[in-house]
């Protein structure tokens, strides 16, 4: 069985294939801080994702959320709490929302929650695309 990339030479005969330079060898790089050969978390500490994420946390985006945003609905949206929403029985995170505007957290996900939590990622975008709020 042929490998992914020989399948997509295959498919696309015509694209001239190149191999990626690494990160710092290539002229766009500029950042130095997370690279491969950077420890950013010393032994024996633990890293909490979720809603203590690093990158992105949620604390911070709930503050952006509440206070951040200018629009109408803005003190309401600040009234209310966070309630959880689950997939089967299993809580999966926390949400609120007034009118057009939600918010969601995964339980347990860094920024890159379809990595960590799949099942949940996927059940948040379907119920947003669907135009359902999570089960409560």
């Amino acid at each position: 069985m042929p490998t992914t990339t020989e399948q997509l030479k295959l498919q696309f005969p015509d694209l001239e294939w190149k191999k990626l330079p690494a990160p710092k060898d290539h002229k766009g790089f500029i950042y130095y801080g997370l690279g491969p050969e950077k420890t950013t978390i010393k032994q024996g500490h633990m890293r909490a994702p979720g809603r203590r994420a690093f990158l992105s946390d949620a604390a911070g985006m709930s503050l952006r959320v509440d206070r951040g945003l200018s629009w109408h609905g803005q003190p309401f949206m600040r009234l209310r709490d966070l309630v959880p929403w689950y997939v089967g029985s299993k809580a999966a995170g926390r949400w609120k929302s007034y009118e057009p505007l939600a918010y969601a957290e995964i339980a347990e996900a860094g920024h890159l929650a379809p990595f960590d939590k799949l099942e949940e990622a996927l059940t948040l975008i379907n119920s947003w695309i669907q135009g359902q709020l999570p089960a409560l």
